[in-house]
């Protein structure tokens, strides 16, 4: 009964477009568990390039300025649908510290996830 419960406690939820997107940009943008992000991208992450040069970009900012950014998925809703794709669009909100000044930015992303095996994060863009 135990290993049931932990089972299920600890499986990716997958279930909707949403869940998978905002456990994707959580665990890739915002704790930087490649591993755990896995389980909500789709096999073939090729859609997701602008992402990572993103996260690139983001930790190469914090070396050089010696501070850290930190990463929170704000809004994060499905906008449309079409069999098994779906756009979800993501308010990313950047908080970060530097000589005692706080700095925020916005930026709003779509991503495009795709039903396989449960719901996957498959591709991303900066909407401007």
């Amino acid at each position: 009964m135990a290993y049931v419960w932990y089972d299920k406690a600890t499986a990716p939820d997958r279930t909707t477009p949403v869940l998978a997107v905002r456990q994707y940009g959580s665990a890739y943008l915002g704790r930087h568990d490649d591993v755990r992000a896995a389980k909500f991208a789709c096999a073939d992450q090729s859609g997701l390039v602008e992402v990572k040069k993103f996260r690139d970009d983001l930790d190469a900012r914090s070396k050089a300025n010696n501070f850290t950014v930190y990463v929170n998925l704000d809004t994060v809703r499905e906008v449309s649908r079409s069999g098994d794709t779906a756009h979800v669009a993501v308010v990313i909100v950047l908080l970060a510290s530097a000589n005692g000044e706080q700095l925020r930015r916005v930026e709003n992303w779509d991503f495009t996830a795709k039903r396989q095996d449960g719901w996957r994060a498959c591709g991303a863009h900066q909407v401007s």
